[in-house]
């Protein structure tokens, strides 16, 4: 079922009796997204998940269609694509671009001189750059940026005085300018913040003091206010916080002590705290962490120590354990580790002798070696690295020389980008 809704997204008129004669009588999978669950009567949507226990008949097939094409994100599905192929084949491929590989993703870098660049989809105006066109080459959007973050089809960033900005789409007020209109340029939110980080369609910050605020999507808890409603401009949720990291619909936040706390849907535990009960403010994992990183359904984390720890969803080996099996509380990956980034199925980690490592999904090649074979481990993909970021089926990595690589929707292995980058964020949760 992998490829239907590239299908029925792309090409309507014909893919919907294809699909059904490829696929009746099959289970349906889990669907992650609860924007249309609560169209079924009688069905809970205390959880971010609905199974279909029963095979489908083709009028709740089409109409199941019908409910994703409107639920989209607008370039893509929005719920997991787990194997490499499906009824309509395969969701990888070039998808036509030069560079940026595939239009339904878009990305954010800094350069060294502070100005910031965007390419990839530009449906809801995510690049910033005044238009709703895609762009395959990195197009500069402004300057005096020093954080990024790219989440579904909406971007965030923050100025060299604090200022917070923001662009893109705003359908659950993920923009935090208090509307739900969608920007195709930058727009203030506030200022004195420090960190940001942007989900699916929410958005965390940080700032200079230590508290925690968060706007958008709220269904599921990912915003930590205590409810399950959207907000269009931020809430603060807690303070003596310094780093962040936002999922596909839940989020992970570090202290200043080292402490790490989670809130939002744990259908998959990946919040870590031992049971897959969703938890609508922050819950304590654990302690001595320096950085964390959310992913389609899974969570990385590195101690003090450099070690890796990793909990919640394993279909494709994405937590690098050597298995499929799924966590709820974090397990050592191993050690050495100083820079880490989840993708929606994958993951990446720099280890302190800048070597780079990938596992997990690998059908559209986001590990970058050379395979579209899934990694139930870590492998070595390169050297000569510093940071890497991971969302969908893309990767990136910096280099220490300041060049910036990229892989994946149908590249199998690192292909340049370009040079002087000094920060990077990927956007799309598939």
């Amino acid at each position: 079922m992998e490829g239907f809704a590239i299908c029925a997204k792309r090409s309507f008129g014909g893919c919907l009796d294809r699909l059904w004669n490829g696929c009746k009588g099959k289970d349906i999978w889990t669907i992650k997204n609860t924007k249309f669950m609560n169209i079924f009567k009688g069905i809970s949507t205390q959880e971010s998940s609905l199974m279909l226990k029963k095979p489908m008949n083709k009028y709740s097939f089409f109409s199941l269609v019908l409910l994703i094409l409107f639920s989209c994100d607008g370039d893509g599905p929005i719920f997991p694509r787990p194997s490499s192929s499906g009824c309509c084949g395969s969701s990888g491929g070039s998808g036509g671009s030069t560079t940026t590989f595939d239009g339904s993703f878009h990305s954010l870098a800094l350069k060294t001189d502070s100005t910031m660049w965007a390419w990839g989809s530009n449906m809801h105006g995510q690049l910033g750059d005044g238009t709703k066109l895609a762009k395959h080459t990195p197009v500069k959007v402004g300057f005096g940026y020093v954080s990024i973050a790219a989440g579904g089809a909406h971007s965030l960033a923050v100025k060299t005085d604090g200022s917070l900005w923001a662009w893109g789409n705003n359908s659950s007020g993920e923009l935090g300018d208090g509307t739900y209109l969608s920007k195709d340029t930058p727009v203030q939110v506030g200022s004195g913040y420090i960190s940001i980080a942007a989900g699916r369609s929410h958005s965390l910050a940080v700032k200079t003091n230590g508290t925690l605020w968060a706007c958008g999507w709220n269904y599921l808890g990912q915003l930590g206010d205590g409810t399950q409603e959207n907000r269009i401009t931020p809430v603060q949720v807690g303070s003596g916080y310094i780093s962040i990291a936002a999922g596909y619909a839940y989020s992970l936040a570090l202290k200043t002590d080292g402490t790490l706390w989670a809130w939002g849907t744990n259908l998959n535990g990946e919040l870590g705290d031992g049971t897959t009960q969703s938890t609508l403010t922050p819950v304590l994992v654990g302690s001595g962490y320096t950085s964390i990183a959310a992913g389609g359904g899974h969570s990385l984390a590195l101690k003090t120590a450099g070690t890796l720890w990793a909990s919640g969803w394993n279909i494709n080996g994405q937590l690098g354990d050597g298995t499929t099996v799924g966590k709820i509380t974090p397990v050592l990956i191993g050690s050495g580790y100083s820079s880490i980034a989840a993708g929606y199925a994958h993951s990446l980690a720099v280890k302190s002798d800048g070597t780079l490592w990938a596992w997990g999904g690998n059908y559209a090649g986001q590990l970058g070696d050379s395979t579209m074979v899934n990694k139930h481990t870590p492998v070595q993909v390169g050297s000569g690295y510093a940071t890497v970021a991971a969302k969908a089926r893309h990767s990136f990595a910096l280099k220490t020389d300041g060049t910036l690589w990229a892989w994946g929707a149908g590249k199998i292995s690192p292909v340049l980008i370009g040079s002087g980058y000094s920060s990077i964020a990927a956007g799309s949760f598939e």
